[in-house]
């Protein structure tokens, strides 16, 4: 009887510990996209990929959850240009920074 007491009680903890992580990634202020840095070569192409960004519904913007930004649907999106090579998007997440490097395509 012990034995399955102390089995549950270990069960129990970890669903609670599991729990307590995916609503602190999700959905609580602590990880959150403090600053968005787009790094590209011409300073004009920058601008056009802030701005296609803020055009999609991606969601990305100052103050969402990192968890929730989608790192391939924003590669995707900006590699439907035709000028543009390569796309690298890391999330820096104790710092709150997203950052997208973009190669031109030559």
């Amino acid at each position: 009887m012990q034995v399955k007491l102390r089995r549950v009680l270990a069960l129990s903890l970890l669903g609670s510990l599991f729990l307590t992580t995916v609503y602190i990634l999700g959905w609580s202020n602590f990880f959150d996209v403090e600053q968005i840095e787009i790094k590209t070569s011409d300073e004009s192409n920058r601008t056009l990929i802030a701005n296609r960004l803020t055009d999609s519904d991606l969601g990305l913007e100052i103050g969402d959850p990192m968890a929730r930004v989608n790192v391939r649907a924003i590669s995707n999106l900006l590699q439907e240009d035709q000028w543009i090579g390569r796309v690298e998007v890391d999330l820096k997440w104790f710092a709150g920074l997203v950052s997208i490097r973009v190669s031109e395509r030559s």
